[in-house]
């Protein structure tokens, strides 16, 4: 009779040897939708971004991560994001205050509330007091950190050398005056997004180790793909439906287990 036990619970149990790797795989299924969930977010992102000036699209830093001592389960971990900063295209504004950077890593300065802030949108303007701001208002900063001031009086215009050297002629003159500055700002690492195409950091800037110009007239646009990130997305869609699907399976059949494992 002990004999006759032992089969059946033998017989009973074998299809649900592997129950820990049922448990495995749903693991390992949920941390790639949690994967596959933050890929969407940061494309949509980067979609809604495409005509934004200046803007640089954000990819997902991913990594492995082994479960244990053993190489037979890994698990996906997004780590976090880093910004591609290559140079989007540069548009011919011929707008006096559109201004352009033409290397990587090199920001404008904005002067607001909270402090400095950087920014690659070069699209300024004139506002009343005569300094040159952004178009949510914040002063463009000089290189000694203080607001742009235009004379109100210049009869031949506003002119900013590839130095991004701020000059002003009256009509009655015939050489320019320089009246600033304008602030370059050299960080050669990541910077932190709060919005509004803003960043943060508070490391101090270095001196630029490459060569560049400051274009009056131009603008940077956004160095983000909407082909590419719209393919993306429908890429992310597709293997997220697939692994729901996977997850609800491998759910089914772990029910299945603890169902017939409690009519034992």
């Amino acid at each position: 009779m002990k004999l006759i036990l032992v089969c059946m619970f033998s017989v009973c149990l074998f299809p649900y040897l592997s129950f820990a790797s049922y448990s495995n795989a749903f693991y390992v299924m949920i941390s790639r939708q949690k994967t596959l969930q933050t890929l969407s977010e940061v494309n949509a992102n980067n979609i809604a971004n495409n005509n934004t000036i200046g803007y640089h699209q954000d990819n997902l830093i991913m990594s492995e991560v082994i479960a244990g001592n053993s190489s037979k389960t890994s698990f996906n971990n997004d780590i976090g994001i880093y910004v591609n900063h290559t140079v989007g295209p540069l548009k011919h504004t011929n707008n006096t205050f559109d201004l352009a950077i033409t290397k990587p890593h090199l920001y404008f300065g904005l002067l607001t509330e909270a402090g400095i802030r950087y920014t690659r949108n070069g699209q300024f303007r004139l506002n009343n007091n005569g300094v040159i701001v952004s178009y949510s208002g914040y002063p463009l900063s000089s290189a000694e950190g203080a607001p742009i001031y235009i004379p109100d009086d210049n009869g031949y215009g506003v002119s900013i050398n590839s130095f991004g050297r701020v000059y002003s002629r009256l009509a009655e003159e015939i050489e320019e005056n320089e009246i600033s500055q304008i602030g370059i700002y050299y960080f050669p690492n990541q910077l932190e997004k709060t919005g509004d195409n803003l960043l943060y950091t508070d490391n101090n800037p270095q001196i630029p180790d490459m060569f560049f110009e400051v274009l009056q007239g131009f603008l940077e646009e956004s160095n983000v793909s909407s082909l590419d990130a719209t393919q993306n997305l429908v890429e992310i869609a597709r293997n997220f439906e697939s692994t729901t699907a996977i997850v609800k399976s491998y759910h089914k059949n772990i029910n299945e287990v603890t169902n017939t494992m409690l009519k034992l």
